[in-house]
């Protein structure tokens, strides 16, 4: 066909404007927002790599650009195994969904969390040859146990013992001083937010040692995030007076959580007491979990005296 010169030789025949927005709720959990756009490029991709990746050694460049080549993250150091999979299981997410396969013929699928990817990786070490110290800590003591172990494992038991010692004697401080105040606030802990996974064994016993009241104590014995699921409706029952929240490496959402149904009957909601854990200084079953256990006694310190 022939055309004018700077025309185009195909016309397009038909134009697509349809747009299929996803349902409200569904998109309030992606983790890009429109107001992404709205950040500056160099503050946005720095925030991220800073929240969402864990660096074995931090990044002191943010890229360089050098056409038709750019590197990112200049100077850090990562793990890809521990980004993709352990920092979930230590996060305890280990229950949660990684994947869906769904393969041929009809039918033959397999739903593969975390834990069952961790599993997988260890098989295969150890099958390799390669020796493996694997811990699975659920409880404060049992964390504490796993320090003395790795400190053994690489020989510095004494440095071990000596941490394990600092570690239980803040402990037992904050113990002491939250066991005079006469009224413990109810505490929600959520782990995650679809579904709401409410805190694993060792942030039940923080809670308690903070001096607050874990809603949800009958789960903490429960060995899986699924066993922890729990209902908006069981949370708006248990009434808390102080929700607190750490969804696993993913930035918390306070008003999401303040909006959810029939959750502005929630005393905590009400007078706004909802509070962001940073996940590692919660839900990474080591001497940072200290830093979690100060931040809760500050939060519950403070809900004492305004109350």
């Amino acid at each position: 066909m022939a055309t004018e010169a700077g025309h185009h030789a195909i016309d397009t025949m038909l134009l697509e404007e349809r747009t299929y927005p996803p349902p409200e709720d569904f998109a309030s959990q992606a983790n890009a927002q429109p107001d992404i756009y709205d950040v500056p490029f160099e503050e946005f991709w720095e925030r991220e790599g800073r929240e969402r990746v864990t660096w074995f050694e931090p990044f002191t460049e943010l890229y360089q650009w050098e056409p038709p080549y750019a590197k990112w993250y200049l100077g850090a150091k990562l793990n890809v195994c521990f980004n993709c999979v352990d920092r979930h299981v230590e996060a305890g997410a280990g229950g949660v969904v990684a994947y869906h396969w769904e393969g041929e013929p009809e039918g033959e699928t397999r739903t593969i969390t975390y834990a069952d990817l961790q599993k997988d990786v260890v098989r295969d070490l150890i099958g390799s040859g390669v020796t493996v110290l694997c811990t699975n800590p659920r409880s404060v003591d049992d964390v504490l146990r796993a320090i003395l172990l790795v400190g053994g494992a690489i020989g510095h038991a004494e440095a071990a013992r000596g941490l394990v010692q600092d570690m239980r004697d803040e402990v037992n401080q904050i113990r002491e001083y939250s066991s005079v105040w006469p009224d413990r606030p109810r505490v929600y802990f959520e782990e995650w937010h679809d579904p709401l996974i409410a805190g694993i064994r060792w942030v039940s016993e923080l809670i308690e040692i903070a001096g607050g009241r874990d809603v949800f104590v009958e789960l903490r014995g429960e060995p899986g995030a699924h066993g922890r699921i729990v209902s908006p409706q069981a949370v708006i029952d248990r009434d808390p007076e102080i929700i607190l929240a750490s969804w696993c490496g993913k930035p918390v959402d306070a008003p999401s959580v303040a909006g959810r149904a029939g959750w502005d009957r929630i005393t905590a909601v009400k007078a706004g007491e909802i509070h962001a854990i940073e996940g590692t200084d919660i839900l990474s079953p080591g001497p940072s979990l200290l830093v979690g256990l100060r931040r809760i006694h500050e939060i519950i310190q403070g809900f004492q005296v305004r109350r």
